[in-house]
């Protein structure tokens, strides 16, 4: 039998922020976070990001959407 109070945690990384979003079986948003990260611009016409920064922000997001459930979930 599978537990109602699952929930599925989607992770968007974009040019400028991490977000996350915990969805329950009925497809409602239940918990967000979210967490920037700069945008790069070492010369003219040059853009670049950091990987770890994509990570620490990921990490950063995730916390504040776990912040927000029911830890018995």
């Amino acid at each position: 039998m599978i537990d109602q109070q699952q929930l599925v945690i989607g992770i968007d990384c974009s040019t400028t922020a991490c977000k996350a979003i915990a969805w329950n079986r009925e497809g409602k948003a239940i918990a967000k976070g979210m967490a920037t990260y700069p945008l790069l611009k070492p010369q003219a016409n040059w853009y670049e990001q950091d990987a770890s920064q994509w990570w620490n922000s990921t990490c950063n997001a995730i916390q504040q959407l776990l912040a927000e459930i029911d830890k018995k979930r």
